[in-house]
């Protein structure tokens, strides 16, 4: 992962680090024939849903006691910090501790304070950003993996699916046209196994934008152009794995879907050239080269 990188030599002074993409394994890949018929229109059967999401949320109670847990002098702060992460994807944690903490004459270099802080923002950014981009989605066929606490937001055509073991995901995926393959909320700029999996089973992914994303899977957008819903162009069938929508902006992620759903050559288009990207690119035997290599370098450093 590339984010907070600065933050390892704080922790562990010593530490050498490398970056590795995730990977899945090869089991996660649908059978590459059926992905265009099961795309096509009459075809319900073989994917039931128009979108599955998946994804974890902490409860509403389990937020407030991490808010509690921050020096009262702070709280305002650190709400400060949400509101602003949730309006701007694209700032990184350290930015926002920056923006708000820095002004207070708060010293926004100390592990202690920016790890107290790091554990409320990010589990109340997450679960406020999520709801919303659910809740967005509201009429059409949604299906929701993940803890019980999803539950109460599962209304109408919004579904509760339950939590979904790890080597389930796949099949449940698989389930969904379009997958809203949200990334992980403690990084702004790197993406989970979650989006390969999504590619891997099939599905039409829309991804939050993120620069990794640009990078790896929708070279039509430059990883050098500015963020926002309104500077995203559409997918581009001929070039791109994936759509992106704004993380902020929960109806631009509702657009977008509802474009993939409609268009029945952009969603299989996608869902063909992400799961070749995945077979191509992103399993583990890929990533294996670049472990050996990292584990025979740390062995040859104590050697010496």
């Amino acid at each position: 992962c590339v984010d907070g990188l600065h933050w390892l030599r704080q922790r562990w002074p010593t530490l050498r680090h490398g970056h590795v993409l995730h990977g899945v394994p090869r089991a996660a890949l649908c059978d590459a024939a059926a992905v265009a018929p099961s795309h096509a229109r009459g075809q319900a059967r073989s994917r039931p849903h128009d979108v599955v999401v998946a994804g974890s949320i902490d409860t509403a109670d389990a937020v407030a006691r991490r808010r509690e847990t921050i020096p009262e002098s702070l709280r305002p702060a650190a709400d400060e910090m949400v509101e602003l992460l949730l309006a701007r994807p694209d700032l990184g944690f350290e930015q926002a501790l920056d923006a708000c903490l820095g002004p207070r004459g708060v010293m926004t270099g100390l592990w202690a304070t920016a790890a107290g802080l790091f554990r409320y923002v990010t589990c109340a950014v997450n679960r406020r950003r999520r709801t919303a981009l659910v809740g967005a989605l509201r009429g059409l066929d949604v299906l929701v993996h993940g803890p019980e606490c999803w539950r109460e937001f599962c209304t109408g055509t919004i579904r509760y699916g339950g939590e979904v073991p790890y080597d389930g995901v796949s099949a449940a995926f698989a389930r969904g046209r379009v997958l809203l393959a949200w990334g992980p909320t403690q990084f702004t700029h790197s993406f989970s196994e979650r989006l390969l999996l999504g590619m891997g089973a099939g599905c039409a992914c829309a991804s939050d934008d993120r620069l990794l994303v640009r990078r790896h899977f929708a070279p039509s957008v430059s990883p050098h152009a500015p963020a926002g819903a309104g500077r995203l162009p559409p997918p581009d069938p001929a070039r791109d794995a994936v759509a992106l929508f704004d993380a902020g902006e929960p109806a631009h992620a509702r657009a977008v879907v509802e474009h993939l759903l409609r268009d029945d050559n952009l969603r299989t288009a996608l869902a063909q050239r992400g799961r070749a990207e995945v077979e191509a690119r992103h399993l583990w035997v890929h990533r294996v080269p670049a472990l050996i290599n990292l584990a025979a370098d740390a062995v040859a450093m104590l050697a010496r």
